[in-house]
């Protein structure tokens, strides 16, 4: 309730249960250092303290394992502007699950996920055991994964780059800024630009359109 009332933990990281606060990290003789372990791993890392949504200026552009950390669940990937988000989730601890990585996304910013199929198909019932690798799917599979049928797609949003982004760019700086899915544009308006690259396209007429 934005600092009206505090809450706490019991020694066993639990919630609701009337605890006081006190780190379960040393518990009673917590020193410093450990109330501070105590803040990271059972606060900010489990969105406790949320600003757990990176914003795009954070994330676009990111690759590999850079992406990866910015992406792993309990964080993840969106547009703040909108209610897009997307997450990897980290299962290699979990012997009932089927997949070591999940990526999965959200229209709600957050309160539901979803997942693709294999095939990356929406709305299938897919878990977001990522179609590069399926079950056996690596870390890098699954970055894989996030960036070409999440990110590229639109599904984690940030497709519009801003103004103070954009402009003054020119050449293959402006291209990469402006080719599809992404957009160039004016976030205080409707007004958007982009172009689409359609050299694979064996029935296009154009290579490029704008």
């Amino acid at each position: 309730d934005g600092g009206l009332t505090w809450l706490g933990l019991t020694f066993g990281g639990e919630p609701g249960q009337g605890g006081t606060g006190c780190p379960g990290y040393g518990m009673t003789s917590a020193t410093q250092a450990q109330a501070i372990a105590w803040l990271q791993d059972e606060h900010i890392d489990k969105g406790r303290c949320g600003c757990m949504t990176v914003p795009c200026e954070t994330w676009q552009g990111s690759t590999g394992e850079s992406l990866y950390s910015l992406a792993l669940s309990p964080s993840m990937i969106g547009d703040t502007t909108t209610n897009k988000r997307c997450r990897i989730d980290d299962a290699t601890k979990c012997t009932t699950c089927a997949c070591d990585y999940y990526v999965k996304y959200s229209e709600d910013g957050g309160l539901t996920w979803l997942g693709l199929t294999f095939g990356g198909e929406p709305g299938q019932g897919g878990t977001g055991c990522p179609g590069y690798g399926m079950t056996s799917a690596t870390q890098a599979q699954a970055i894989a994964w996030l960036q070409d049928e999440h990110i590229d797609k639109g599904r984690c949003g940030c497709m519009t780059v801003p103004c103070e982004t954009w402009q003054g760019s020119t050449g293959e700086s402006l291209y990469s800024l402006a080719l599809s899915p992404s957009m160039i544009g004016d976030t205080t308006t409707n007004k958007r630009c982009r172009i689409d690259d359609a050299t694979k396209c064996t029935t296009c007429a154009c290579d490029y359109y704008v």
